[in-house]
């Protein structure tokens, strides 16, 4: 086994120990170097603390996804810690799931049909060059029918097999269009929904200057002409202004988000999310269900999170009529296995206005240092 050979760590259920376990000894057999809790920590070694010292330092990790395993709570907690640590993701498809939408976009080695081609997919994407079988295996007579191909038969099963890989490609694909098609039309009736609270407080604005008098004259003053209480453990704040009826404060808004970004409730944050944003940082799109459970998740993996914000947010009309808020934060987390991570990001929101409350529709993250 050569040293340049990709180490991969094992993610599965332990419903799925059989096969996670056939499938790690072939591929040891083939020349790939991976990593399975079953054949690889000591009689007397602590489990946990094994099993958290091999994810870390592997770069690959392959996930046997099945029923169970999307299930698993320990399995997601360890696809999340993985992905956040740009670690390389290979799901490995056993059983028919739904794939956790996280690791849709990622490609997946199919191993249901086909054991062998899927097992030859897998090691390629090792970087392993599969070991050809010597004469003597293929002659031995304990080799099983389904190795040893019939003349005239193997045409027409390879014939299926690139059949059946095709309907379950086409499946999937007309499956993520769909998903797509159906979150786009939710956020437009979620934004059509909006017209009517906007003309509400727009009226309301106007009734309230005209009870001043002047009306046809009257301008609605500057922000800063209108002082704030902030309140940090308070509601989502909003102060009136010209533009689009409500603006927000944005220093106060930003900092309470943080404040509530740093756990470990996550119910403090659903004030903050529209019910679908797009993007959700490097998703295209998420419900408040995902966006809920990769918070939990989050929380989960760093318990000790302070978040301070950097200067002003900029705060601008973005083109769809929502504000646009940039800012930067710097970050001390420290993770559940004691380290402690520190640095700067910046991020882009855009915000609207949802039944009086300002909620983020979209949101992405830029590292500036680590």
């Amino acid at each position: 086994m050569s040293a340049e050979t990709p180490r991969a760590f094992f993610s599965y259920s332990r419903l799925d120990s059989e096969f996670a376990l056939k499938l790690a000894k072939d591929l040891r057999r083939a020349g790939a170097a991976v990593w399975l809790d079953q054949l690889d920590i000591s009689p007397g070694e602590h489990w946990d603390s094994a099993v958290e010292k091999a994810l870390a330092s592997f770069s690959t990790m392959l996930l046997v996804l099945s029923p169970s395993s999307v299930e698993s709570k320990n399995v997601m907690d360890e696809v999340s810690f993985a992905l956040e640590e740009n670690k390389l993701v290979i799901p490995v498809l056993y059983g028919d799931c739904k794939i956790p939408f996280r690791l849709r976009r990622l490609q997946h080695i199919d191993i249901r049909v086909d054991y062998e081609k899927g097992l030859g997919e897998l090691l390629r994407t090792l970087g392993v060059v599969p070991k050809a079988k010597s004469a003597a295996v293929a002659a031995s007579p304990t080799t099983s029918r389904e190795e040893t191909p019939v003349a005239g038969t193997q045409t027409a099963r390879d014939a299926i097999e690139k059949a059946n890989h095709e309907r379950i490609r086409q499946e999937r694909a007309e499956a993520e269009r769909r998903a797509t098609e159906r979150s786009a039309a939710e956020v437009n009736e979620s934004r059509r929904t909006l017209r009517p609270s906007y003309l509400i407080v727009v009226i309301g604005l106007v009734v309230a200057l005209g009870l001043w008098g002047a009306l046809r004259k009257t301008t609605i003053p500057s922000d800063k002409n209108i002082p704030v209480s902030v309140h940090p453990e308070g509601p989502n704040l909003q102060t009136p202004s010209t533009g689009n009826g409500l603006r927000l404060d944005s220093t106060a808004w930003v900092t309470q988000f943080l404040r509530a970004s740093e756990g470990p409730d996550v119910d403090r944050l659903r004030t903050y999310f529209d019910d679908v944003v797009s993007p959700y940082y490097s998703m295209p799109s998420a419900r408040w269900d995902v966006i809920e459970n990769d918070k939990r998740n989050y929380f989960l993996r760093f318990p000790t999170i302070h978040y301070a914000l950097v200067g002003q947010p900029t705060d601008a009309t973005g083109a769809s009529g929502g504000d646009v808020l940039e800012f930067e934060f710097e970050y001390s987390t420290v993770r559940n296995d004691g380290q402690t991570l520190k640095g700067r990001s910046h991020i882009t929101m855009n915000v609207t206005s949802v039944d009086g409350q300002w909620r983020i529709a979209g949101i992405s993250e830029r590292k500036v240092t680590e």
